[in-house]
């Protein structure tokens, strides 16, 4: 299986960066784990916050094409923990799921169109974070979750 992380807007803090990168780095270890940002469109900046989110949709939708299962990230969605996200991931790579897109909307979020496009619409978190910590949290997550299912030492 791989897993493809599509996200609107590049990591702009030095830290969340730094963190990011070295957890993308780890992932490489147990499965293929790739990036696709979206640069917010130009149209988008002086545009309605709905309008917005509708231009980044149209492009979330384009690099949404040949993935099999999609997991939108939005402080709606359904809440899990560790072990249980782990479990869900196992579950999708013993059904052969081939690839699996999980999608972070910018600074506005996420159109609706791309929720109703989703297998599973995910929270962190109740609360709000900014798309940069939630790219932060969601591979380091990603990297639990692949360590809690080699029986390894970093989830304890």
């Amino acid at each position: 299986m791989k897993i493809k992380l599509i996200a609107v807007g590049d990591l702009q803090q030095a830290h969340l960066k730094e963190g990011t990168l070295l957890f993308e780095k780890r992932l490489q270890h147990y499965i293929p784990y790739s990036t696709d940002i979206i640069k917010p469109p130009r149209a988008a900046k002086s545009a309605r916050p709905d309008q917005s989110v509708k231009l980044e949709a149209e492009l979330i939708f384009q690099k949404l094409e040949g993935v099999d299962y999609c997991i939108v990230l939005d402080e709606r969605g359904k809440t899990m923990g560790s072990e249980v996200f782990a479990e869900q991931l196992r579950k999708l790579m013993i059904a052969s799921t081939r690839s699996v897109a999980f999608v972070i909307g910018g600074s506005y979020g996420l159109d609706e169109s791309v929720r109703n496009k989703a297998n599973l619409v995910l929270s962190l978190s109740p609360m709000t974070f900014t798309h940069e910590m939630a790219r932060f949290f969601l591979t380091e997550q990603i990297y639990r979750a692949m360590s809690i299912l080699k029986n390894e030492k970093y989830h304890h």
